[in-house]
């Protein structure tokens, strides 16, 4: 621009670089028009913006020269030297002169944004962490080569670049070892290239040495203990340290210099590393802790110095400034941290260098990782508090656990399950049984009759582990005959969210995000204590008598939200549950859940499906309502309200755990076989291993023992319908069949003779004695056998027989038509 169409436009230029930002930038001021030449952009009758468009734009790319050569000669093309070379960002021309301002080769790194997210690195090996940097300047377009003149040896492990900018992602490897990457100039290559290495912190060489003579003046010389820290703390999560559920447990290393506590007391930073960080051993994050106490541990003397123009400065050098009697009586070794050109139309040409103590990283970039609280993001290190309430109940086969979170600490995230038949036992990953984010959760498949201990171990999203609950001993209980009566068939909601849930926030897990927002949020508090599930529930105060409350889970009718209708159409069947209690137990009736259906318009239009909630008590309490979307109709709304009687004023509702979902069938006869991973058959076509159920849902085929409702084996309704065959003519039927069409249609067992069977009518638990016939009626294709075998009571042993059904042709070695075998065995009875 200084020799320009033969005309000066040049006023003035400063760059500027500093270690506490990541790209370096310049100014240039020029003059807007001389002569009849104009380097405004917008002038397009201008000779330098008629080929290519505005000379001066963002986006152009610029080069800063300057030359140090003696007093009236001109330099040689060997004494210019570069001192930028960016890209302009921004031009302002609305007065004279013109002024446009770059940034350096970097900007265009932190422009480009990594727009896809990739994984880097490898679990067994790991990679450099230079290749790794390679990798994402590559796998990002940019065109650039990494310079790493010494590799600092450390290896990654894989792990996912989220979006960033390109220049943010390279910066966040470096810093976690302490390390800069920045473009530098490189004398062998003779240009500015991007370059990763580590501040000389230990021993760094003078590089240059000024005397009092050869600086201008001291324009800033500061010491300031606000920057001070002695002891520092980096938080990490261990990959090599899992916890029994399989993730990195959360540790820290501490270090501290006893010399800069003596002098300036304890002056404490937290630098915490998220569990997605490279910082994932103790020797990573004890290094990370040393260059940070390096950089901070002493409040090194901030100096600014301007001397005449020095072209050799480069961020990072140790330079010696002598004693000069005025600000100092002895040498000073100081280590720039910052400097800045300048230069006028005028001739004067000067650089001002910031110093300090010796070469770092940055003081800034530390500080702004601090995260103590009040600061940024703290550390999460407080592990969740002891839950309330733990309860273990036994039930058949295993046990049920329900518990309230604290009331106070850290949200918990899910809570360990451990199992042992060891008293005082520790939870380790032998005795996990799963993580659960609900409040009532359980096992089922455990051994009846046998004392199991029980621990819960609560932990927040962070990965912290509170302690072990007190171990609850517990023993399942056995399948009894009170079991199968139709009042002892219950069953446990473990509130989860389901998938297909209609209601919004029907399970209060926004929380707070859904406060203030209708009908979500309608009458929403946090209230753990009497919430169902998590800490939020809906709670309806009972004020008045004779007032009408009710709630609108949907928004519409006795709502103050807009109608949020739910689409149906006619035949459409609908189920809704609603879980509620009261604080104390009410003397009326709580009125009633209604679907309301909506007319064409979207209106409610007098139609329902309803069920009365009658008096509610202190423990929750399901209720359900189903309907059927009826002709005309287009909507439905799930909608509560009652009338407050005068007993039941200050009283408070809790509704939690709702859901609206579409009922749907499942046809079998269109489904595939569904069976277990690990069924398999013998060569006669019975189960060993598993279950299966065919394709035309007619056929179950189980392997003997693992016939289960819930965790109840074949064998005990077996033994009990047997016993239940109590006088001559008793039979009891089982239907099945095997694999696509039936070829058992029927297998009768019955008492043919003998004496009554004490047992069946409530006195004597055994046997005397009895004759039974058990034979199977076959399909048209069946080629079958049947066997069984007798049990023994001490003396007393009871007959089996086996007959094969007339028409059939069994197995000569096991039946012949007509034939029957009687047989005495001491086996536990086998049915084919």
């Amino acid at each position: 621009m200084s020799q320009l169409e033969g005309r000066d436009f040049l006023d003035a230029v400063e760059v500027d670089e500093d270690v506490d930002q990541p790209v370096s930038a310049a100014t240039v001021t020029l003059k807007r028009q001389v002569d009849l030449i104009s380097l405004s952009p917008l002038r397009a009758d201008s000779k330098l913006n008629a080929n290519n468009g505005p000379l001066i734009r963002p986006g152009r790319e610029f080069i800063v020269e300057a030359a140090v050569s003696p007093v009236g000669m001109a330099p040689s093309a060997s004494e210019w030297r570069m001192l930028f070379h960016g890209h302009v960002d921004e031009v302002a021309f609305g007065g004279d002169p013109l002024v446009f301002r770059g940034r350096d080769l970097g900007g265009r790194l932190q422009d480009t944004f990594i727009e896809v997210e990739r994984a880097y690195g490898d679990d067994v090996a790991g990679v450099a962490v230079e290749a790794v940097m390679q990798s994402i300047l590559t796998d990002n377009g940019t065109g650039v080569l990494l310079h790493t003149p010494v590799s600092p040896g450390w290896k990654i492990r894989k792990y996912a670049r989220k979006k960033a900018s390109v220049l943010d992602a390279l910066r966040d490897l470096a810093q976690q070892i302490g390390w800069e990457v920045r473009y530098r100039w490189r004398e062998g290559s003779g240009s500015f290239v991007l370059t990763f290495s580590e501040p000389q912190r230990a021993s760094p060489l003078l590089a240059w040495t000024f005397g009092p003579s050869d600086y201008r003046d001291v324009t800033k010389l500061d010491i300031n203990v606000a920057e001070v820290r002695s002891k520092v703390e980096v938080v990490y999560s261990d990959a090599g340290d899992l916890d029994v559920t399989g993730q990195p447990k959360r540790k820290s290393v501490i270090v501290e210099d006893v010399a800069s506590q003596a002098t300036y007391g304890v002056r404490f930073i937290q630098l915490a590393e998220d569990a997605s960080s490279n910082i994932d051993r103790e020797a990573e994050a004890r290094r990370m802790a040393e260059a940070a106490l390096s950089d901070l541990k002493e409040p090194l003397a901030d100096q600014e110095v301007e001397a005449d123009f020095f072209p050799l400065v480069e961020l990072g050098d140790l330079y010696q400034f002598r004693a000069n009697g005025v600000h100092y009586s002895d040498d000073q070794n100081l280590a720039v941290t910052g400097f800045r050109h300048a230069f006028t139309s005028e001739g004067d040409a000067r650089t001002t260098l910031t110093t300090r103590g010796k070469p770092s990283f940055g003081v800034s970039v530390w500080l702004e990782m601090d995260a103590r609280p009040g600061l940024s993001e703290p550390a999460h290190t407080l592990p969740p508090l002891d839950p309330l309430n733990v309860t273990v109940s036994p039930v058949v086969n295993g046990f049920s656990v329900s518990l309230k979170p604290a009331l106070s600490g850290p949200a918990v995230a899910s809570y360990e399950l451990h199992v042992s038949t060891a008293s005082d036992f520790a939870p380790s990953s032998s005795t996990l049984r799963g993580t659960f984010d609900t409040t009532a959760f359980g096992v089922a498949d455990l051994m009846p009759g046998t004392s199991y201990f029980v621990r819960v171990v609560p932990r927040d999203r962070f990965g912290n582990r509170g302690n072990a609950s007190p171990q609850f001993e517990v023993t399942p209980k056995r399948l009894e005959g009170a079991s199968l009566d139709d009042s002892a068939v219950g069953y446990r909601h473990l509130l989860h969210p389901p998938t297909d849930n209609l209601i919004p926030n029907g399970y209060n897990d926004a929380g707070l995000r859904a406060v203030g927002k209708l009908p979500e949020g309608d009458k929403l508090v946090e209230d753990p204590v009497n919430a169902r599930s998590g800490r939020w529930v809906r709670r309806v105060e009972l004020a008045s008598a004779g007032a009408w409350v009710g709630l609108n889970w949907t928004g519409g009718y006795g709502s103050s939200a807009p109608g949020g209708r739910l689409k149906c159409s006619p035949g459409d069947q609908f189920l809704a549950e609603v879980h509620v209690k009261s604080s104390s137990a009410t003397v009326g009736g709580m009125g009633t859940l209604y679907l309301l259906w909506e007319d064409a318009s979207g209106a409610y239009a007098g139609q329902t499906s309803a069920v009365e909630l009658g008096t509610v008590g202190t423990t929750y309490r399901r209720v359900a309502v189903t309907g059927t979307c009826p002709a005309g109709c287009t909507g439905l709304q799930l909608f509560w309200e009652t009338e407050v009687m005068p007993a039941d004023v200050g009283k408070r509702l809790y509704f939690d755990a709702v859901s609206l979902r579409k009922m749907v069938t499942f046809d079998l006869l269109a489904a595939n076989t569904l069976k277990t991973s690990n069924y398999a058959e013998d060569g006669n076509g019975i189960p060993t291993a598993g279950a299966k159920l065919d394709n035309v849902g007619t056929t179950l085929k189980v392997a003997s023992n693992n016939v289960q409702v819930g965790r109840y084996y074949l064998s005990d309704g077996f033994f009990r319908s047997v016993q239940a065959l109590a006088d001559t003519g008793s039979r009891v039927y089982y239907r099945g069949n095997n694999d696509g069409v039936p070829n058992i249609d029927r297998l009768n067992i019955q008492v043919v003779e003998g004496s009554a069977i004490v047992g069946a009518s409530g006195g004597a638990a055994n046997f005397t004695w009895a004759h039974y016939r058990a034979s199977i009626q076959p399909s048209h294709r069946a080629t079958t056998w049947t066997r069984c075998a007798s049990w023994r009571w001490a003396s007393i042993g009871r007959m089996g027989t086996t007959t094969c059904p007339s028409g059939s042709t069994a197995h000569p070695s096991r039946c012949r038509i007509g034939s029957t075998r009687t047989a005495r065995k001491t086996t536990t009875p086998v049915t084919r």
